[in-house]
């Protein structure tokens, strides 16, 4: 049997397990030791859930992969998974509802009601940001007023409720919302990678950079668009989140090297070494720095679209090494 965290084999000794469960609870343990909480079971390469897993004997699993999130993480999963109900709402046909599809609805509310305040929290955002607390009360009124038309028992006022209010308030104004607050919540999750680094989980934070490429490329792109549109007040508020997030990807690689004594030096590829890469992209961002003050943002724009994003790409593509180097110190 082997047993997977992350994709990362762990090591484990059975002693009185006798079933998954008893080994899943074991590394549950060691997650919430390291602020993590379990996101996904797989035996076999069958989901299940924690409960579930008492009647599957030891002797009839292959391998146990379990998906393992820090607080941040799973909060920002959370929310994708809000934003995803929200849309399937959304997209519902009124006229081929039936009360137990109304009750589904009733209770995927009061689950985003009571999921998003707690979601928030993790990821450092107040319900105060973006209209969100508008965006809660208004639908805790739609969930009452569809509770009602339900009780009142007329199939035609509940299809027009949908098709005329609950609809186009979930398109025109939560998934939108629901969007940006993803997007701020993608960064606040980064930014937290850097937070209590040690050696318990600094090859977990170094791994989970490569998760969020694809973030800090989106963040790169759109400072690009608002410096091409001519909306230059966004693309400078995005400008230095852009910043931000770089100095955490940077502070990361540096805290989990130091933690292992691994030099910037010693990481290789192709023949070049991390330090080199870091560098270039200093003085990539230093020719950015000269275009803002000379208020050159066509050049900010190209610099940032043809330059900066084949540096993160790059960058990034030595979290691999750097991950194979901690995991020879810990063999």
């Amino acid at each position: 049997m082997k047993v997977f965290i992350n994709n990362k084999e762990l090591s484990i000794s059975l002693e009185n397990e006798k079933n998954a469960f008893d080994i899943i609870s074991q590394i549950e343990i060691l997650c919430n030791e390291n602020k993590l909480l379990l996101s996904r079971i797989l035996i076999n390469d069958e989901e299940f859930i924690l409960s579930d897993t008492s009647n599957i004997e030891i002797n009839k699993i292959e391998t146990i992969n379990i998906e393992a999130l820090s607080f941040t993480e799973y909060a920002l999963d959370s929310l994708f998974s809000i934003r995803e109900y929200t849309q399937k709402i959304a997209d519902i046909t009124p006229e081929t509802i039936i009360d137990n599809d109304i009750n589904s609805i009733l209770q995927g509310i009061d689950w985003i009601l009571e999921s998003v305040p707690q979601v928030l929290f993790l990821v450092n955002m107040a319900l105060e940001d973006y209209s969100i607390m508008h965006i809660l009360k208004t639908l805790e009124v739609k969930k009452e007023m569809l509770t009602s038309l339900k009780n009142d028992d007329n199939k035609d006022d509940i299809i027009k409720f949908l098709k005329d209010d609950f609809k186009p308030f979930l398109k025109d104004k939560m998934i939108i919302t629901m969007d940006i607050l993803i997007s701020e919540a993608e960064i606040n999750t980064i930014l937290a990678l850097t937070i209590n680094t040690d050696k318990s989980n600094a090859l977990y934070r170094i791994s989970s950079l490569k998760i969020f490429s694809d973030v800090i490329i989106k963040l790169i792109r759109n400072v690009v668009n608002n410096l091409q549109t001519g909306n230059d007040k966004d693309a400078f508020i995005l400008s230095e989140k852009f910043s931000k997030v770089v100095s955490s990807i940077f502070a990361v690689i540096s805290q989990v090297l130091n933690i292992y004594d691994i030099s910037l030096e010693s990481i290789k590829k192709d023949g070049v070494s991390l330090e080199e890469k870091v560098l270039n992209f200093n003085n990539i961002t230093n020719n950015i720095v000269d275009a803002f003050q000379n208020e050159d943002y066509v050049s900010i724009a190209d610099i940032l679209e043809y330059e900066i994003i084949d540096e993160i790409e790059s960058i990034m593509d030595y979290i691999d090494i750097i991950e194979k180097e901690i995991e020879n110190k810990n063999t």
